[in-house]
């Protein structure tokens, strides 16, 4: 049985490589994708795919599990105006809001280590 990748996808052409990079190695890839970020043609390069607005942390860590996740990674950029500035997009559930409140700073890298140990809270890793 092959292991699985979580892939947490944002724009670019960099998750479809990691994807079929993975795949070329013998991984299945569960990949998520953000609406307005994430290029739809991702959907075609891995095993199983999941649409989610940004912030909905508890569906993307449940589309994960799902899909066997036990490692994953983060690969191609999100534009900081949906978490800044245009939050048309941004759609955080009862569990992100909860992870925003517990931050004393709320910079790029304090959002992103945040929400990766949140999701590393349930057992999937994100490799060094």
């Amino acid at each position: 049985m092959s292991e699985t990748l979580g892939l947490i996808a944002g724009r670019g052409l960099y998750p479809r490589e990691v994807a079929r990079l993975a795949r070329a190695r013998g991984w299945r890839v569960v990949a998520v994708g953000f609406h307005s970020e994430t290029d739809p043609a991702l959907a075609e390069a891995v095993d199983a795919f999941a649409w989610v607005h940004l912030g909905e942390l508890q569906k993307m860590i449940d589309t994960l599990h799902e899909g066997g996740v036990e490692r994953s990674v983060m690969a191609g950029k999100v534009l900081k105006t949906h978490l800044y500035g245009d939050l048309e997009g941004l759609r955080p559930d009862s569990r992100a809001l909860r992870v925003l409140a517990s931050l004393g700073d709320r910079n790029d890298d304090a959002i992103l280590g945040a929400v990766l140990a949140e999701i590393a809270s349930e057992g999937i890793e994100f490799p060094p």
